[in-house]
């Protein structure tokens, strides 16, 4: 009689994997468990959502575009009250007062080019700090709206400077250009000087910036005797020297702490102690206002600016975002790379290691 000794039973192979899984699993450390743990994959996939949407948003802001929407058009012109008429002065310099409409900004020009700018003050007044030519002056000036539309032209008066009489300071009126009454960006004046004065010069339109980035401008510097000092005035109470070797346009750099309309008075000294000053107005805005308009209320008709400001903090969120997230799923991923290779080890391991069976008979 023969009996067949009873095999075994084979668990197959799935069974033996999962087994082989949930041990592996159960023998995790605690940053495995963590990051492998279903709810915290569901989370990534959850951020990385957010962070994609974010970058599509982000990249989108730095695409807007905008448009010039004509403020409301000034009906009264900037008048002239000091000097009066006709004039005379000893002084190489002198300050322009006069009146001005409430949300404009007042060009000084002298000789026909353009000598200063001034944001008008809430009293309806404005001053510029200008520099006078030998002889005769004649001095004009024109109010623009922030999206720089003219005023009403205004009469011109005539100064006179005459210098002390020296040999050095015998010189004639300069020549100049003609401003284009209009056109927004005021004109550059001629930097042919009568026994080469010194000139300093800028283009000017409405433009703001905010309490956090720097206020930067050009400033274009010709005529007199190279080397140059250039003397700027803040307007808040802050001033900088520097020295400047040979005619040239130099950009100038200012961080404003607080907001406000500030009087930038740049002056320069060339070799030969000949003076020539330039004011404009810096414009700081808060970095919180994403819309920049001719006041803090955006009153209608003023023209409209995305902050750079909030697209920086975006840019920088979004960098360190996409670093923390690529580094936290590449773990995730390592880690379970890592589990996947020790389980086939342990499943081919226990293969080789497993018994072979052979039919015995019994007689």
């Amino acid at each position: 009689m023969k009996s067949a000794q009873k095999k075994p039973a084979v668990r197959p192979h799935k069974s033996r994997r999962h087994a082989v899984k949930q041990a592996v699993k159960r023998a995790r450390p605690v940053h495995h468990r963590v990051l492998l743990h279903p709810m915290t994959v569901f989370l990534l996939l959850c951020v990385g959502v957010f962070i994609v949407n974010s970058t599509f948003r982000a990249n989108a802001d730095s695409y807007i575009v905008t448009a010039k929407v004509a403020a409301t058009p000034l009906t009264d012109g900037a008048t002239i009250t000091e000097p009066l008429d006709s004039s005379i002065f000893s002084n190489a310099s002198t300050t322009v007062k006069g009146s001005c409409p409430t949300n404009s900004y007042v060009v000084l020009y002298r000789n026909g080019a353009m000598s200063g700018v001034a944001w008008c003050a809430p009293n309806n007044t404005y001053e510029i700090q200008t520099s006078l030519y030998p002889n005769s002056n004649t001095l004009k000036v024109q109010d623009f709206n922030i999206t720089d539309d003219p005023g009403p032209i205004t009469p011109e008066i005539t100064v006179t400077y005459i210098p002390p009489v020296t040999p050095s300071t015998l010189p004639t009126t300069p020549s100049t250009t003609t401003p284009a009454s209009g056109t927004g960006s005021q004109p550059v004046a001629s930097t042919g000087q009568a026994d080469n004065l010194p000139l300093i010069t800028s283009d000017f339109t409405y433009k703001t910036f905010t309490s956090k980035t720097s206020f930067e401008w050009e400033v274009e510097i010709a005529g007199g005797k190279a080397p140059y000092q250039l003397t700027t005035n803040w307007g808040d109470g802050t001033s900088s020297t520097q020295k400047v070797p040979a005619a040239q346009t130099v950009r100038v750099k200012h961080r404003y702490s607080k907001t406000g309309q500030f009087a930038v008075v740049f002056k320069i000294v060339d070799d030969k102690g000949s003076v020539s000053l330039l004011q404009i107005v810096a414009i700081i805005r808060s970095s919180e206002e994403s819309i920049i308009g001719a006041n803090k209320a955006n009153t209608p008709g003023s023209p409209t600016f995305i902050s750079a400001a909030a697209g920086a903090v975006s840019r920088h969120w979004l960098a360190f975002a996409w670093g923390s997230y690529a580094t936290v799923s590449l773990m995730g991923i390592s880690f379970w790379l890592g589990e996947q290779q020790k389980i086939n080890a342990l499943i081919n391991a226990k293969r080789v290691a497993r018994p072979r069976t052979h039919k015995r008979h019994i007689a």
